[in-house]
């Protein structure tokens, strides 16, 4: 009967195992896309807005006072197979955002101790910028902190350019530029900074910088706020994707000292980027006559033609969703419970701190992985997310969420017309790849003078 009982439990395990490598293979395939450069797409993204003010104007800033809470995470069972397409040929339906006063209180479990960053780390700040939906911009931060980013190194910047509202809780929830600051600072943690006003994509950027210079920052790290990360937890020896940045500030650190010319890292594309500041002062920031789109193309062209190097590294996972998991707490590795490799000891060898594959994982990167093919295929395009909330009538402030959209339009299509005519393009013809156009320096508004 023993010998009956231990084949059941391997046959078992075995079976586990087989999906769950299934699983991720498809994850693999989809999630180890080259995410597509915002001007090719010539959609709004996340962090934009429509207008903005001199950068000089002093930002306010909110400390944390309390840390985040230590909940747990339950222990996670295979759902049934999922039946939701994550074919880029078709579109694919994403689960609805949770309406936000559903999400307000939500206290993310605890950090794991494989993940836990370290008590002093590196100074290498994060800004994520928001300007609507905070269901998007919750699940990010989630994600950062799973994923063993300190809380005391994440600024959320509020771009939302309704000034002190947020911070007095002057928005509603159902307004898409609500921000419950109370939530952000005193239950995860996390910093806000506030945009004297509404600022464009590329204000945005400088205004990054900005702080950076005035905080003696010399390096810095920013992220879409509809960007999430997920550690490798396949990969052996384990690493959380922390450590695995952690590693790139201490290599970048060595190429410093060694009068390599390096300006910035990409981390799947611009989803994730660490900043060199000295570099982007020289280069001269990005260029504010191009608003939006456009503006990423002549900005990392001017880094390369500067001759600083951009250069791509592996941290981890980082997908680009539209859509929220039902499950923020699915982040948060519990590694307990059942689990695929069979047990600590049958990876000994590898690691000394080799936490166990389970199903939790395999299933937050399909989860997210249809997500992403989602967004990529929605038919009413890939920010459809950034129409989800239409309140906040009569309140500081108030935009009507279509017209906020159409006017964004007419500035990306205005910004389009300034990239062509800085870089001598005719009018529908503008290219990103400016240095294999055979663009230099001195091609920028030439002729124009």
């Amino acid at each position: 009967m023993a010998f009956a009982s231990t084949w059941r439990r391997w046959l078992v395990m075995l079976l586990l195992a087989s999906a769950a490598v299934t699983m991720y293979l498809t994850v693999w395939t989809l999630g180890t896309e080259v995410p597509t450069p915002m001007s090719k797409i010539l959609q709004v993204p996340a962090t934009e807005a429509i207008t903005g003010t001199t950068l000089t104007e002093q930002a306010v800033v909110t400390k944390p006072v309390v840390p985040v809470p230590t909940a747990t995470t339950a222990a996670v069972t295979l759902p049934p197979a999922s039946t939701t397409s994550t074919s880029t040929s078709t579109s694919v339906q994403p689960p609805a955002i949770p309406k936000p006063t559903a999400i307000n209180n939500v206290a993310f479990p605890a950090v794991h101790p494989l993940n836990t960053p370290p008590s002093r780390p590196p100074l290498a700040p994060l800004f994520i910028g928001f300007t609507r939906n905070f269901g998007i911009l919750q699940q990010s931060i989630a994600s950062y902190i799973a994923a063993g980013f300190p809380t005391s190194q994440i600024h959320i910047v509020d771009n939302t350019g309704t000034m002190d509202s947020n911070a007095h809780g002057k928005l509603s929830p159902e307004n898409p530029f609500y921000l419950p600051y109370p939530l952000l600072v005193n239950t995860y943690g996390v910093n806000v900074i506030t945009t004297p006003a509404l600022l464009t994509f590329s204000q945005l950027q400088n205004f990054y910088i900005a702080t950076a210079l005035s905080r003696g920052w010399d390096k810095f790290l920013w992220s879409h706020m509809d960007a999430v990360v997920v550690s490798y937890e396949d990969r052996r020896p384990y690493k959380s994707l922390y450590q695995m940045i952690l590693e790139v500030l201490e290599k970048v650190g060595q190429e410093t000292k060694a009068g390599r010319q390096w300006g910035l890292r990409f981390f799947s594309y611009d989803r994730l980027t660490l900043v060199n500041v000295p570099a982007v002062i020289k280069v001269g920031g990005w260029d504010t006559m191009i608003p939006f789109y456009y503006s990423d193309c002549d900005f990392y062209e001017r880094v390369r033609m500067n001759g600083y190097a951009i250069d791509d590294e592996e941290v981890g996972h980082v997908f680009d969703v539209g859509g929220v998991i039902p499950d923020l707490a699915m982040f948060f590795p519990s590694w307990s419970g059942e689990s695929i490799a069979t047990s600590q000891d049958a990876l000994k060898g590898l690691d000394s701190h080799v936490p166990p594959l389970t199903p939790q994982h395999f299933i937050l990167l399909e989860q997210l992985t249809n997500l992403m093919a989602a967004k990529n295929t929605a038919e009413d395009g890939r920010n459809f997310w950034q129409l989800e909330q239409k309140g906040g009538k009569g309140e500081p402030f108030y935009r009507p969420a279509k017209v906020f959209d159409a006017e964004i339009a007419r500035l990306i299509e205005l910004g389009q017309d300034v990239f062509g005519r800085k870089w001598g393009f005719e009018k529908g013809k503008e290219r990103c790849d400016l240095t294999v156009a055979g663009k230099g320096l001195d091609d920028a508004w030439k002729g124009l003078e």
